[in-house]
């Protein structure tokens, strides 16, 4: 649609949740669903609604939202609840498995399916114990959050972003996790494209770092965007990052509203979680400079996109 609409419920838009045992956690979501004229589509629009302390409130009603569209009221057709607990409705098939682009779709469009993407930005943790709380985290989220058929995948900076593919391989995203190593402030190329395009000097690496995890967060609810199911939401693990853009490389990568932009039109919550430690100071750039890198950006991202 070329016109924009506003989701405005009656209460407090909610924040980020944890679980009780510390692992992030998906908020429960209403879902409205708008025809703004006769004979049009249905456009649904995604809202978590908590109160003034932060709790979920459950089983709102079409008359308790307003959507405006250019300040003009939409009808609502309906309210959908939705929590983190399956409902319970008899025995439960075995997922299917996912071994193709077909089965990705055909499962991302089955009732009660979650897309959920997990992006590890190794660019932007540090090694030894932030490193490790990533991985004991995210490993309590797979073990503890996500459901048997939910399609989860789990990214780095590095992975092709042609490649993306969501599926129920617990294993492989298990094997991911426990395979990452954070590298905020070491610029040694690992490879051949590190040593072409991130740059000799630590600001242009730090620049060329966050536009890639920039472009890899914005693939991802792209991708969700083309599959078009249900509640989906992306989960970054990372200490922050600095968003200053180098001359000459304005052009060439997605920015920060570039990725607002794509997460909101596909619907996609963005969690940010900053696994650094809190009484610390981050460590000193490696040229010397004033660290630049912060995480405010990633409160931004979530308060944006709604996480």
């Amino acid at each position: 649609m070329g016109t924009a609409r506003e989701l405005c419920p009656y209460g407090r838009r909610g924040g980020r949740q944890k679980s009780p045992s510390g692992a992030p956690s998906f908020p429960a979501a209403t879902t409205a669903a708008v025809s703004p004229d006769p004979g049009s589509r249905t456009i649904r629009v995604d809202a978590i609604v908590t109160d003034k302390h932060g709790a979920p409130i459950a089983q709102l009603l079409p008359q308790d939202f307003a959507v405006l569209e250019n300040g003009v009221e939409q009808k609502i057709d309906r309210v959908e609840w939705r929590t983190n607990t399956p409902p319970a409705v008899g025995p439960i098939a075995p997922p299917s498995e996912i071994r193709n682009d077909e089965d990705e779709r055909h499962a991302a469009k089955e009732p009660g399916t979650r897309l959920v993407a997990i992006y590890l930005d190794e660019y932007h943790v540090s090694a030894g114990p932030s490193t490790e709380r990533v991985r004991v985290a995210v490993s309590r989220f797979i073990d503890e959050q996500i459901r048997p058929g939910d399609l989860l995948v789990v990214m780095k900076p590095l992975d092709h972003l042609t490649e993306i593919r969501f599926t129920r391989d617990r294993d492989a995203a298990r094997q991911a996790v426990s395979s990452f190593t954070g590298r905020r402030n070491d610029y040694t190329p690992r490879n051949t494209f590190e040593e072409q395009y991130l740059g000799k000097s630590p600001a242009a690496a730090r620049a060329a770092r966050a536009q890639i995890v920039m472009s890899g967060l914005r693939a991802l609810a792209t991708r969700m965007g083309e599959l078009d199911g249900g509640l989906g939401g992306i989960v970054l693990m990372s200490e922050g990052f600095t968003t200053d853009v180098p001359r000459g490389r304005e052009r060439r990568l997605p920015d920060l509203q570039g990725l607002v932009r794509a997460a909101s039109r596909f619907r996609v919550l963005l969690y940010a979680f900053d696994p650094g430690d809190a009484a610390s100071p981050f460590p000193a750039a490696a040229d010397g400079d004033a660290d630049v890198e912060s995480s405010a950006v990633l409160q931004g991202l979530a308060r944006q996109t709604g996480g």
